[in-house]
């Protein structure tokens, strides 16, 4: 599975790295994975990472470090 987004821009033109939240609850309490990554996307592997059948909610938060 891949998970993507649309890239988020710097208006500085610093770097921007984003954090990826998946869990199996919309409130996220309990993240099952959380990736601090450079692209915008993020493959998983179902069956490894995620189990199949079972709803998952995402959400990502762009971040810069300055």
């Amino acid at each position: 599975m891949l998970f993507s987004w649309k890239p988020a821009g710097d208006p500085d033109g610093d770097d921007v790295t984003y954090s990826v939240f998946i869990s199996n609850d919309e409130n996220f309490s309990n993240p099952v994975i959380e990736n601090g990554i450079e692209t915008s996307t993020l493959p998983l592997d179902i069956g490894t990472e995620l189990q199949d059948g079972k709803t998952y909610y995402w959400k990502v938060e762009a971040v810069d470090t300055f």
